[in-house]
This record gives C-alpha cells, sequence and structure tokens, in this order.
C-alpha cells in the first residue's frame, strides 16, 4: 500500500504547497482512494505535481463534515467522473466553531448533498473485503479540548457537536490500516472501537489528534497528550500522524512514542 498526503499543514517536498486541511491519496491492492479533499482545490495541483492521477481515484471517502476536509469535493467530481464519493449524512449539517469574534461557519458546501455521485451513509457499510467504513464512536477517554468550541445549529440553535458526522476508514491491503481524518471523536475511543469491530489493533493508524489548539494548552491538555501517547505505545501499531495534531503536540507525544509516531507532511509518500 502506498499513502501519499496531497495537502497537510506542513510541507514536506518543494513541488507542492501547504494548506490547513487534508488529503490522502492511498493505492491499495484493489483501489486508488481519494480520503479527503482538504479546504480546496490544492489537492489536485498537488496531486499533478506528486504524479497522482485524480482520474484514476475509483472511490472518495470524507472523513466528516468540515471544510479542511471536504473542501474540494466540488473540484474532485469536476475531475473523476465516475467515483463515488462515501460521507456521513450529518455532514451536510450546519457545522460551527465558537471564538471570541462569534460563531464561524466551518461546514462544507451543502448544495452538493443532493449530487447523484455523493453516497450518504447512515452508519457503518462493509464496501468490499479490502474497504470498510464506521461510524458511531461513542467514547469520551481522553477527548480532545478543543472539541468543545465546534457546534451544530438545529432549528436555529446551536448545540454542542456530537461529531456523530465522523467516519474512519479501514483498508486491509497486506495490512490493516486505521485512516481517521481528525479524530474529533479521540483517536483512543476510535481505535477502541476498531478493535471491537475487528477483535484486535490495527497494525497502522494514520490520522490527526485534534490537539491543535495555536499553542494555547493548558497543564490538562499536556496531560492528555501524555497519556494517549503512553496509551498508543501498548499497542503494536505504527502511528502517522498530520494536520490537527500540531507540531508541539507532536513532539510531546514523540518524546514518548519514539518510532512509534511518524509526522506525514504535504507531499510526502509512505510504502506498507
Amino acid at each position: 500500500m502506498k499513502i501519499t498526503a496531497l495537502t497537510e499543514n506542513i510541507c514536506g517536498n518543494s513541488c507542492v504547497e501547504a494548506e490547513h486541511g487534508l488529503s490522502l491519496f492511498i493505492e491499495s491492492e484493489k483501489h486508488n482512494i481519494l480520503f479527503d479533499t482538504g479546504a480546496s482545490g490544492l489537492f489536485a495541483e498537488n496531486a499533478l505535481a506528486l504524479g497522482r492521477d485524480i482520474e484514476s481515484v475509483d472511490i472518495a471517502v470524507i472523513s466528516h463534515g468540515h471544510y479542511d476536509h471536504g473542501g474540494g469535493i466540488e473540484r474532485f467530481l469536476q475531475l473523476n467522473k465516475t467515483a463515488p464519493v462515501y460521507i456521513n449524512s450529518r455532514a451536510f449539517s450546519e457545522i460551527y466553531r465558537l471564538s471570541p469574534l462569534g460563531e464561524k461557519y466551518i461546514g462544507i458546501d451543502r448544495t452538493l448533498s443532493g449530487n447523484e455521485r455523493i453516497i450518504k451513509l447512515d452508519g457503518s457499510v462493509t464496501i468490499d473485503d479490502e474497504l470498510s467504513i464506521f461510524t458511531g464512536v461513542k467514547g469520551r477517554k481522553l477527548w480532545p479540548s478543543g472539541n468543545r468550541k465546534m457546534c451544530i445549529k438545529e432549528d436555529g440553535v446551536l448545540k454542542a457537536d456530537d461529531f456523530s458526522h465522523e467516519q474512519d476508514l479501514v483498508v486491509n491491503s497486506g495490512r490493516s490500516v486505521l485512516f481517521a481524518g481528525c479524530s474529533h471523536n479521540g483517536a483512543v475511543n476510535i481505535i477502541e472501537e476498531y478493535i471491537r469491530l475487528y477483535g484486535k489493533a490495527p497494525e497502522v493508524f494514520v490520522g490527526g489528534f485534534h490537539f491543535r489548539r495555536d499553542g494555547d494548552y493548558t497543564e490538562q491538555d499536556v496531560e492528555i497528550m501524555r497519556e494517549t501517547a503512553r496509551y498508543f505505545c501498548d499497542l503494536p501499531t505504527v502511528f502517522y500522524t498530520c494536520h490537527c495534531t500540531g507540531t508541539e503536540p507532536y513532539e510531546i507525544m514523540k518524546e514518548i512514542m519514539g518510532d512509534k509516531l511518524i509526522y506525514l507532511k504535504c507531499g510526502d509518500t509512505v510504502m506498507l
């Protein structure tokens, strides 16, 4: 399996540009998969520079309903005329982030909801013997505190986001790999749901941990990072993190996890 970061926050290759967002091009034995589309059409420009053919993608998966993961959906639909796009039905909700300046819309383009290529899921699904998608993660162990600033508007009323619009991709192609976009439900809880479903931990985890808060970390936040890292050390899993983890949390966790934690930058390619 080959994984290429088309967009990510930090540039790791001089021939591409970075943005706040995530898009991964996954080449398995049976599929070319686009996991998330970043915040814009930049994923497509970077794909061209990296020699990855967006037209060859036969399935796209959007991890959740935030603009920095689904902002390039329309561009993907323009470039690729056949691949279905799997997304949770609640990902088209009105999603906001609270800030001192008020509420900021951080959702995706809701007009795309009716596109015939969009497959809206209301739960988990097995696509074939290589691919599956699961949702419904309920735990809140070691939950990132930044999630508390995120809300969904229903009937004009803002409510705390329960992240039921988040879904995770499992690819079994030589190795078992779990892909999570931002891990808003908490990476520990996502992995525990994976273990419940599959009976063991994944061999590889790829995704953000959502610890990024612009360096405004409390002691409790730092302890959650450390406890998460210690939990991961007890697993047989190798972790490739990116995007919303943040560089400072990455360094804190790296001190504990060592070679079990690797940062995946924009333009990087990983062979599994």
